[in-house]
This record gives C-alpha cells, sequence and structure tokens, in this order.
C-alpha cells in the first residue's frame, strides 16, 4: 500500500462567510466586504462576486462594493456550490443646492463650488460642458477663455449645475461728460458696461453681494455685521466712524468717506473714488436721462448736455436687511457722503429705469451700487 503525502492532501471547500450580513451605505460610498473561505487549504478557494442589481449596488473582483442609487441589492460571494451573501440598503444623498448657481469670471480667474447636503456627501463628479472655457477640479473653477458653459455636479443620483460665464479682462474706463468729475462707463465690480457689478455697504471695501445677486456676507447684511457699529440691529447708538449726532456715539465729525474706506478707491486706486452728493446732483441736472435697454439690461442712458458723451447706469437694485430688493428696476448708487442729521444713514441716487430719478438717504449698513469718479 503505498503511503499518502501529507502535502498533497486537501479539503474541499467546506463554507464561506462574510464579514457583514447586511450594510447600509449612501450613494456614491464605497465599502469593502472581506469573505473566509474555510478550510484554509480547500481547493478552489477562489470566490466570484455578483451583485443581484448592479444599477443600485456594483462590485468589483476586490469585494469592493459602490452605492449607486437608492434601494436593496444582494451581494453574493459564491465559492464552489457553496455562497454567502450581503444584504446593501444604498441611501439617497439628499443635497439642498450647490453654493452658486451663477458665477462670472475673467479669463484667468479662479472660483470655488460646493455642494450643500443634509446626509453628508459621498463621491463627487465634477464635469463642464467645454473644458476648454472653464475647468473644474473638485469645484475649483478655472475660466480659460471667454463663452459660457455649465458647470455640473453629480453626486449619487443627484445633478447640479452652475451657469459660469468668462469674460475677456474689462478695464473701467473714465468718460468726460464736462463736468466736475470724469464718470467710469460702469459700476463697481461689473464685467462690462451692461452689468449690474456688486454691491457694498457705505463705508465698507469688501461687496456685500456680487453681480449675480448672491450675498457674500454669510450673517447676512445688518447693524450686527456693519463695520462701523458696535450695536445690534435697531441699537444705533453706537456708531464708530462717520457721526455727527451725540445720541448715535462718540461724534467723530466726518461727513465724506476716507480713502482707506472708499469702496472704489480701495478697488481701483489711481484717483478712483466714489462720487459725493453734490457730483451726483450735478450729473442729474447737467445731463439727460433717459430709458434704455442694453444686453437686456433696464436701465438710464445719461448723456451730457455739454460734450454729447454718455454713460449707462443699471438697476441692480439694493439690499434690506437679508433681502435684495427690485433688482432689475431701481439702482441705488452710493455717494461718499454722510447725512449729517442723520448719521446711520447716507446719501445715494435712486433711480427707476421706468421712472424718476432723485436723490435720498439710505441706512447705511444696506448695500447699493457704486459708480466710480475720478478728476
Amino acid at each position: 500500500m503505498t503511503a499518502c503525502n501529507p502535502l498533497e492532501i486537501t479539503s474541499r471547500v467546506k463554507s464561506i462567510s462574510l464579514n457583514q450580513t447586511s450594510v447600509t451605505i449612501k450613494e456614491g460610498k464605497i465599502i469593502r466586504l472581506i469573505p473566509t473561505v474555510t478550510p484554509d487549504n480547500a481547493k478552489n478557494n477562489k470566490v466570484k462576486w455578483t451583485s443581484s442589481d448592479s444599477s443600485i449596488a456594483s462590485v468589483d473582483d476586490k469585494g469592493d462594493v459602490v452605492g449607486l442609487k437608492s434601494g436593496f441589492a444582494y451581494i453574493i460571494a459564491s465559492c464552489g456550490n457553496l455562497t454567502a451573501r450581503c444584504t446593501v440598503n444604498v441611501v439617497a444623498i439628499y443635497v439642498t443646492q450647490i453654493s452658486r448657481q451663477k458665477m462670472k469670471l475673467f479669463t484667468g480667474e479662479t472660483g470655488q463650488l460646493e455642494v450643500l447636503s443634509r446626509s453628508g456627501l459621498g463621491h463627487l463628479e465634477w464635469f463642464s460642458s467645454d473644458e476648454s472655457v472653464v475647468e473644474v477640479d473638485d469645484g475649483l473653477v478655472t475660466a480659460k477663455a471667454a463663452g459660457t458653459v455649465t458647470v455640473k455636479v453629480v453626486v449619487g443620483a443627484n445633478e447640479l449645475k452652475c451657469e459660469v460665464e468668462v469674460f475677456d479682462p474689462f478695464r473701467i474706463k473714465a468718460v468726460d461728460l464736462g463736468l466736475s468729475v470724469k464718470w467710469a462707463n460702469a459700476n463697481l465690480g461689473a464685467f462690462s458696461e451692461a452689468d449690474f457689478g456688486d454691491l457694498y455697504c457705505w463705508g465698507e471695501t469688501t461687496p456685500g453681494y456680487d453681480n449675480n445677486f448672491e450675498v457674500l456676507a454669510k450673517d447676512g447684511l445688518t447693524w450686527t455685521t456693519y463695520k462701523w457699529c458696535e450695536g445690534y440691529l435697531g441699537n444705533l447708538d453706537r456708531l464708530t466712524k462717520y457721526n455727527t449726532v451725540s445720541s448715535y456715539g462718540g461724534v467723530d465729525g466726518l461727513t465724506t468717506l476716507e480713502k482707506a474706506d472708499d469702496a472704489a478707491a480701495f478697488a481701483l486706486g489711481k484717483d478712483w473714488r466714489m462720487p459725493t452728493d453734490n457730483e451726483w446732483k450735478e450729473l442729474m441736472e447737467k445731463c439727460e436721462w433717459r430709458y434704455f435697454r442694453r444686453n437686456g439690461i433696464d436701465g438710464k442712458i445719461v448723456t451730457s448736455k455739454i460734450t454729447g458723451r454718455s454713460i449707462f447706469l443699471t438697476t441692480p437694485g439694493y439690499s434690506y436687511g437679508w433681502t435684495l430688493e427690485n433688482k432689475r428696476v431701481d439702482g441705488y448708487y452710493w455717494s461718499s457722503s454722510l447725512d449729517t442729521s442723520s448719521p446711520d444713514k447716507a446719501l445715494l441716487l435712486n433711480l427707476k429705469y421706468y421712472g424718476s430719478v432723485d436723490r435720498k438717504n439710505y441706512l447705511r449698513c444696506n448695500a447699493a451700487a457704486i459708480r466710480p469718479v475720478k478728476k
């Protein structure tokens, strides 16, 4: 009788099990299932993986499972005639919004998009409809050439989009209307002469709203967030700068914005600044104002009675507390002049594209447009 070689003795597969028999994952998430085959020296111990519904959860030959869309699927591990399975519950990701639905950039600039979710995020896939105009990498948008594209992010079964407009660099120019100052051909922060530009609180140099009407101040625009007030919403006895009335706080007698607090001077330099109330008055009196529509934007064309040259004033609206009011209807344009009788307010120009143009005061903590001037 021939003796058996113990090294050649192997066994059939007796059992197969998985480290998890049920699991819940979010769309886009990946987990790994780990099989255990007994005995260790069993013949043909290679594990084959399958999914009962690969549109809900897929699996590769390593046991990596990807949740694709909401639903249930069985992940089956087979070895010989034996099987083990894991029930996978894929949970949908409920996305509230993309951080911006519109974005404007000059060529060479970048902007960041983010996805906000109530249930956490899985794997995000970003796409540009034209990579020759815009590239996107993990939400970072890079403008390469002028044009309009759609940036899309896919989160599980959800899809969110942002329209990105790319402009060739635009330079604000001074227009000589024959007045005491030259007026800019566009609003501060604008991408063209017919663009709305950014909206600023009076005396602040960073915008509160951008030219897509999206608020940039995370906590809104109120007295609580206003740079030159230490009080809370409605408490106006703590103005810290530009005050002429003692009941509002310490009086400093400053009635015109200093250069460091002038958004136009801060952004443009080279003698640019915000206009005074008297300069707005001069523009009203020495120019003809009429309704005009440029590139689909309603506003006023302002033509000098002296030189015949014109500028176009758009209607970006204005902020009031947490909301943006009358966009595409009204245009509120700050002057650099304080209302000395009521220093919680500053003076501005108010135009309605279909009607009147006048000067008025408005709460400093709210946001309005700026049309720069220079000598």
